[in-house]
C-alpha cells in the first residue's frame, strides 16, 4: 500500500517483495504477489492517488502497463530460474547417487568376493 498510495513515486519498492517471493516460493508465490501488486496499483490509479495523481489517463495507463509488465517479467522469470536450478540440483544428486553405486559395485577387493 505504501508504494501505491504514497504521494512519492515509490512503485519500485514492490520489486524486493517480488524478488523475495520468487526466490522463496517460486511460481506458487510470485504469481499471487504480482497479482496483488497489480490490483493495488490499478486501485490507486482509479482513485487517482499516489504516483497516479495529477496525470492524464494516457500517462496513468502507460505507467500501469510498465509496472505490470516489469513486475510480471521480474517475478516469473526469476521464479522459473529458481525452479530450474532446483530441478538441476535434484538431478545432479540423483546422478551422483547412481555413480556412487556403480563405483561401489566395481571397486576391487569388495568383501564377499
Amino acid at each position: 500500500l505504501v508504494a501505491t498510495r504514497s504521494s512519492l513515486s515509490l512503485l519500485f519498492l514492490v520489486f524486493p517483495l517480488l524478488i523475495w517471493s520468487a526466490v522463496r516460493f517460486q511460481l506458487a508465490g510470485s504469481a499471487p504477489c504480482v497479482l496483488l501488486v497489480s490490483v493495488l496499483a490499478i486501485s490507486a490509479a482509479t482513485d487517482e492517488v499516489g504516483p497516479f495523481a495529477d496525470h492524464t489517463l494516457f500517462e496513468v495507463m502507460v505507467n500501469l502497463q510498465a509496472l505490470n509488465g516489469s513486475a510480471a517479467l521480474t517475478a516469473l522469470l526469476l521464479s522459473a530460474l529458481v525452479t530450474e536450478q532446483n530441478n538441476i540440483r535434484t538431478e545432479i544428486e540423483r546422478v551422483c547417487g547412481e555413480l556412487a553405486e556403480v563405483v561401489e559395485r566395481l571397486a576391487p577387493g569388495r568383501p564377499g568376493e
